[in-house]
C-alpha cells in the first residue's frame, strides 16, 4: 500500500508545497514511500522543481524533501519548533 498524505493549505504557495503523512498506520509513510510521493506530486502538476517541498511524518516532524526532474533526490532536516513561524 502507497503512502497517504494530505496537503497542509495554509503553509503551501507557489514557493513551497507542505504535505502531513495520515494513512502509516495502515501502509507505508512518506518517508517509506518518498521516491512514489515525489512522482505522484509531479505528475499531478504540484511539485515543480523550483517549488520546496516539506512535510510532517508521522511523529509530526517538519522536514524537508529535496527532489530534481520529478525524483527524490534526499532528506533534510526542517526548521524546528521555534522556527516553523517563518515558513507561514
Amino acid at each position: 500500500m502507497t503512502a497517504r498524505f494530505v496537503i497542509i493549505p495554509s503553509e503551501s504557495d507557489h514557493g513551497k508545497l507542505t504535505i502531513q503523512d495520515v494513512g502509516h498506520l495502515r501502509g507505508k509513510s512518506i518517508t517509506n514511500d518518498v521516491e512514489a510521493v515525489v512522482e505522484s506530486l509531479t505528475r499531478e502538476g504540484l511539485l515543480l522543481d523550483d517549488r520546496r517541498l516539506f512535510y510532517y511524518d508521522s511523529d509530526g516532524q517538519l522536514d524537508e524533501i529535496i527532489h530534481k526532474d520529478g525524483y527524490f533526490v534526499d532528506f533534510v532536516p526542517g526548521p524546528r519548533e521555534e522556527a516553523k513561524h517563518a515558513l507561514r
